[in-house]
């Protein structure tokens, strides 16, 4: 009788991007490496993701996450993510153009575990996601 062996659970990874070419190119680029991909234009939609995948037990495993979007920026996304008590723990990686040191220093400090500044290759993008 053979055991069965669990295969692991791929990760799932929520892109929050308004750009709608970079998106795509990400999503992309994910699926090729057997990801579970989730997709969000903007810092609202991005938060009832992550609130409506906690509360149905299908958590994200790793945010990938622009700065700079109409409405809610990425900043505010990760403050109002770490002061909720279920999505505290949630991993960040921002993806942006914004590449001062102030702007960097800004995004780890309010909890994001990583900062990849556009243009980016994919191969860094996805060391780093595997860092992470």
């Amino acid at each position: 009788m053979m055991s069965e062996v669990q295969q692991p659970t791929p990760p799932r990874i929520l892109i929050v991007e308004d750009e709608v070419e970079m998106l795509e190119l990400m999503r992309n680029m994910l699926k090729l490496t057997r990801c579970q991909v989730l997709a969000a234009s903007s810092g609202g939609e991005a938060l009832d993701t992550l609130r409506r995948e906690a509360a149905a037990g299908r958590e994200i495993d790793l945010v990938l996450l622009d700065i700079m979007m109409p409405e809610m920026d990425g900043y505010e996304v990760i403050a109002r993510a770490k002061a909720d008590p279920v999505l505290c723990n949630t991993a960040f990686i921002v993806t942006t153009a914004l590449d001062s040191v102030s702007d960097k220093t800004l995004g780890l400090g309010m909890g994001a575990d990583d900062y990849l500044t556009k243009p980016f290759d994919p191969q860094e993008l996805l060391a780093r996601i595997d860092a992470v």
